[in-house]
Formats: C-alpha cells, structure tokens, sequence
C-alpha cells in the first residue's frame, strides 16, 4: 500500500494533518474504547509511523488505556468535536481516523482487530483477515 503524502481535517478545518510515510497498515478496530469513540460497531483508521506524522492547529487530548493495554491518546477537534487520530506511543504509531482523510479512498482495510468484541450487527468484508486481538 504506497500513498506516501495522507492527508485530512476535521470537519471544521480548525485542525489538518499530513503523513509523509507509507501506512503501516490499514484495519478496522472492534475494541470497546474504538466503538465509544465512533458511536458505531468499529473504527477505521490506517496506521502511520509516529516520526512521520504532523499536526496543524489544535486538538483536545483524551487518555486512557485501551484494550491493548498501551496508553492511548485520543485526538479531537475542540471546536467541531472530529476524532482526528489516536496517537500510541509505546508502539510509535498514530492511527489516523479514515473518514477524516482528503481522499476516503486512500483506506484499504486490510484486517480487523479485537474481534472478540465485535457486534454481531456489525457486517465487515468477511475476506478481511480477522484476530480477536491486536497481532504482533
């Protein structure tokens, strides 16, 4: 998956980011703290290095440690209330949120996460490769 150049905003514009490194991967997330932060049956984000990731403007910060047991940092924007991306800093990784990119079509899901936790309701390319937890 080559797009070096991943661009986005929120919805207001207030905050925007780039990525100028290939995504390390692309996945939708079923974890509960994913489902909170969506309000829906998952989340998707494609997954850049940390080094390669800057921020325009400001976001609101809410931590907490997900399910993964890394402490995670949940980027919004304060004035629309857009999650931008979750940024992990034990692994080095910002997961960016997919529906906040330029380009929707950037995303290529390529696996899901944390389907233990997955709502039965919730229907995703059965093709996509599936762990009950986030894989090494």
């Amino acid at each position: 998956m080559s797009n070096s150049n991943i661009k986005g905003s929120c919805q207001c514009g207030g905050a925007s980011y780039e990525s100028t490194a290939d995504p390390v991967f692309s996945a939708h997330c079923h974890c509960n703290h994913c489902k909170k932060t969506t309000g829906a049956g998952h989340l998707s984000a494609i997954c850049v290095p940390q080094q390669s990731f800057t921020l325009q403007g400001k976001t609101t910060i809410f931590e907490t440690t997900g399910d993964s047991g890394n402490v995670i940092q949940r980027h919004f924007c304060p004035t629309c209330g857009s999650n931008i991306f979750i940024a992990n800093e034990a692994l080095e990784l910002v997961f960016v949120m997919a529906g906040t990119l330029e380009d929707v079509e950037v995303f290529k899901p390529e696996l899901e996460v944390f389907c233990m936790h997955k709502a039965s309701w919730d229907q995703t390319n059965p093709e996509l490769q599936s762990f009950d937890k986030m894989p090494d």
